[in-house]
């Protein structure tokens, strides 16, 4: 914290580090700003000065990740642990295969796709989750322990999605459904395996486009034609039967983290 007789100036930490080469984790040095009279410098902790010293770079690190087709509905989110995640859709076949992972081949059509990339931008790995048909993962968080919430949208039969897809949480879902599209929630470990999943849909097409976490709470939303979605028709608002784009309308909901039973959840509202 630096005062000025314009007010106090304040700047996180430097980010330093020594660097070990693309293939090796770099390793974090302990640093700070120092105030000294008219001047600000940094203080450096004990490092290997065999290494290369980077001090609070503009840009921590990049990389490309590109196979042989083209990516859509790209979001990111950082775990608590500084990983990078990043979720979208692709009918690339030749992702890299991971041991473990919910999916590591490619289905058909368009799947959708996690990625995991640790805090200094190295590959851990990657997943499918796709059937016979489009699949689309829209949006990726994590909970506090580092475990994945994603959700998206499917068009493939139920029982051609991954074969490690186990018993989830209950599905929220109109056993009447017609549509050809269904919302969905997907749960995974930091490794990328199956910990959860669950379908939220109505009557006609649905969809998962943004999914959120906070304090045991997930919040999804989406777009619906169905005049039920999860068996709720919606509190305070219900679908507006006179919405004359498409018969669409948005909603959002929440799920709560299961007292008792592990990373399960229940639904708690939807309007």
């Amino acid at each position: 914290t630096l005062r000025t007789p314009l007010g106090t100036m304040s700047e996180a930490a430097p980010y330093t580090y020594t660097y070990r080469g693309i293939e090796t984790k770099n390793s974090v040095v302990e640093s700070r700003f120092v105030a000294d009279g008219r001047s600000v410098r940094f203080a450096i902790g004990a490092y290997d000065k065999t290494q290369t010293l980077v001090i609070d770079p503009k840009r921590v690190w990049a990389t490309y990740f590109g196979f042989n087709d083209g990516f859509s509905s790209l979001k990111g989110a950082i775990d608590p642990f500084g990983n990078v995640l990043m979720s979208g859709a692709t009918s690339a076949t030749n992702l890299p295969e991971n041991v473990g992972v919910l999916q590591k081949r490619y289905k058909a059509n368009t799947d959708g796709c996690i990625v995991k990339f640790d805090d200094t931008g190295r590959f851990l790995w990657c997943t499918y989750f796709g059937g016979s048909r489009k699949d689309y993962i829209n949006g990726v968080c994590s909970d506090q322990t580092g475990n994945i919430y994603s959700c998206g949208t499917t068009f493939s039969e139920e029982g051609t999605l991954p074969a490690t897809l186990g018993v989830g949480s209950a599905p929220f879902g109109d056993p009447d459904s017609l549509g050809v599209s269904n919302g969905f929630v997907l749960g995974l470990s930091p490794t990328g395996a199956w910990i959860d999943h669950w379908f939220l849909y109505g009557r006609d097409e649905d969809e998962c486009t943004d999914i959120a976490f906070r304090s045991d709470l997930l919040a999804v939303v989406g777009t619906s034609r169905s005049p039920r979605v999860g068996e709720r028709v919606g509190t305070p608002f219900r679908h507006d039967d006179f919405n004359n784009f498409r018969n669409q309308d948005m909603f959002v909901c929440q799920f709560k983290r299961h007292a008792t039973i592990a990373n399960r959840w229940l639904g708690e509202w939807l309007t």
